[in-house]
């Protein structure tokens, strides 16, 4: 079995069938839960955070039930695990094992082949529709250097031409940002690769100075959750941010010669016909390169979940059944059919706005670089028709 093998500084690919670390993983995900479930003469097959243990002290089904936290076990589960404090720890994947330029990535591309990483995990932030379970409130960083050397690692190793950073907040800690922003300049890794990420809109958190840097270092594109148009809204979901900071952010991003995503969300509690307009209004001013509107989803231990449930407003229970494209919650005044047609009117706006910008040549540089590379044009559309419904 080929896995990543770790020691403390240092990270690299290794054909040993044994681990000295801190970081276990015998086997797959079935062999697991025939363990848990069914077969009860197999151990678990996934150890994290163990220390010591190598194949020839490979641990037993009751020595694991009883000291590690984080196992599922006949139908039990030990306390989870605390959240990992030191993020430089975690090894590099073994992207060997697949095809990376079958990957996807996230949309829009202007460089080829893709790849998410993280420089940190955690959001300090409150607001009522986003589940913690994973990352928690708490956020760490990763070194600068490491992050860096990983960017390194895709390009030279794999051929990694763009990188989305799949971080929470990348602003949040402004010297970290920085550091990095200009670790990559100095590595010259701003005329190799591309970059997005998501930033926070806080006028605290976000200036022309930093977007500079930003685009110095190669970011071309950056995600800001507007979520609402109407400031009360954003208020009760604990978003932490005003209406005009939001103007701010987006202007000063365009100022700077950077691309914007914008997200958007219908029918949180108090949505009304009103506060409806106030976003497509507000989504016409910001002029976001890319838009990504969608319905209110009301995921498990979120404050949002607890007050639709409360209020007997969800309409669908079944996880199964969550999708981008169905409605999961009628508000006080709109019902499920009519936050329906007014999902379905926002998105024709949007489709009738890229089809003017597409003959503005707005999207030009994407445009290019869909030519070189036709799968993308293909995948492109096919994720447009998904997103209409079609």
């Amino acid at each position: 079995m080929r896995i990543a093998h770790f020691k403390r500084g240092r990270t690299e690919p290794s054909d040993t069938s044994w681990l000295d670390t801190r970081y276990l993983a015998f086997n797959a995900y079935q062999e697991s839960r025939d363990s848990i479930y069914g077969q009860q003469q197999r151990r678990p097959s996934i150890v994290l955070g163990t220390t010591g243990l190598t194949n020839s002290t490979r641990p037993t089904r009751q020595e694991l039930s009883a000291t590690v936290a984080g196992t599922c076990y006949d139908g039990k589960e030990n306390p989870p695990r605390p959240p990992a404090t030191n993020l430089d720890h975690v090894p590099l994947p073994n992207l060997s094992l697949i095809d990376v330029r079958n990957f996807a990535g996230a949309d829009p591309q202007i460089g080829y082949p893709s790849m998410f990483i993280m420089g940190s995990r955690g959001c300090p932030f409150k607001c009522t529709f986003c589940n913690k379970s994973i990352w928690g409130n708490h956020v760490r960083f990763r070194r600068p250097e490491a992050l860096v050397d990983e960017i390194e690692w895709l390009h030279n190793q794999y051929g990694i031409r763009e990188v989305f950073f799949q971080d929470d907040t990348f602003n949040l800690r402004r010297e970290w940002a920085e550091e990095v922003f200009h670790l990559i300049i100095d590595r010259k890794l701003n005329k190799k690769l591309t970059y997005k990420t998501p930033f926070r809109a806080n006028e605290k958190l976000v200036d022309a100075d930093l977007l500079r840097l930003a685009r110095k270092a190669g970011f071309w594109l950056l995600f800001y959750g507007v979520e609402n148009g109407n400031q009360e809204m954003l208020d009760a979901m604990g978003k932490g941010l005003k209406i005009d900071e939001l103007r701010r952010a987006f202007r000063l991003t365009h100022e700077a010669g950077i691309a914007t995503t914008g997200s958007f969300m219908l029918g949180m509690p108090g949505e009304t016909e009103a506060t409806v307009q106030d976003t497509i209004k507000l989504w016409g001013e910001l002029r976001p390169f890319v838009t990504g509107f969608g319905p209110a989803i009301p995921f498990p231990a979120t404050e949002f979940d607890q007050t639709v449930t409360e209020k007997g407003h969800k309409l669908i229970t079944d996880y199964d059944d969550f999708t981008p494209n169905a409605i999961h919650v009628r508000t006080d005044e709109l019902d499920g059919k009519r936050l329906e047609n007014l999902l379905k009117n926002i998105k024709k706006l949007i489709i009738r706005r890229f089809v003017i910008d597409l003959l503005k040549l707005r999207y030009l540089r994407v445009l290019i670089f869909g030519l070189r590379s036709p799968w993308y044009l293909y995948h492109v559309a096919r994720r447009i028709f998904r997103y209409l419904g079609l």
